[in-house]
């Protein structure tokens, strides 16, 4: 019993002190770091389209910000419920020209060793976006 009490707690202290994702570590992540799709869309359509596609796959947007003159990020997160404690996503949406733009997707679980947690939304992602811009 007294191991069992102890493997709880080391395993709580593990989870606690092992990568949890922030906000900040988010912000903090290279402009070239994810997943990247192209379309061939401006960045005004693309960063609307990207927000809107968030939201359907029912992530709460955060933060949208500037990054510097060619690319905006959107920070969003699924809250804790049953079975997660959450997941923070990162889009990344960069004009390449006029009418082509890079969107790049991170996620990111808010505590590592949280199994149950969607560890990828890029799939489900694009394939939203894509069917928005069309």
């Amino acid at each position: 019993m007294k191991s069992a009490v102890n493997l709880v707690i080391g395993l709580a202290c593990l989870s606690l002190a092992s990568g949890c994702a922030t906000i900040d570590t988010m912000r903090a992540q290279e402009t070239y770091s994810g997943i990247e799709r192209r379309f061939t869309v401006s960045h005004e359509q693309a960063l609307k389209a990207s927000q809107q596609v968030l939201t359907q796959m029912g992530l709460k947007v955060r933060d949208t910000y500037r990054i510097d003159d060619s690319a905006s990020a959107i920070i969003a997160y699924q809250e804790m419920n049953a079975v997660s404690c959450g997941v923070l996503v990162r889009v990344v949406v960069q004009s390449l020209s006029e009418s082509e733009t890079a969107v790049r997707i991170i996620t990111r679980r808010k505590i590592a060793t949280n199994i149950f947690a969607e560890n990828d939304f890029s799939q489900p992602f694009f394939w939203n976006l894509q069917g928005k811009l069309r």
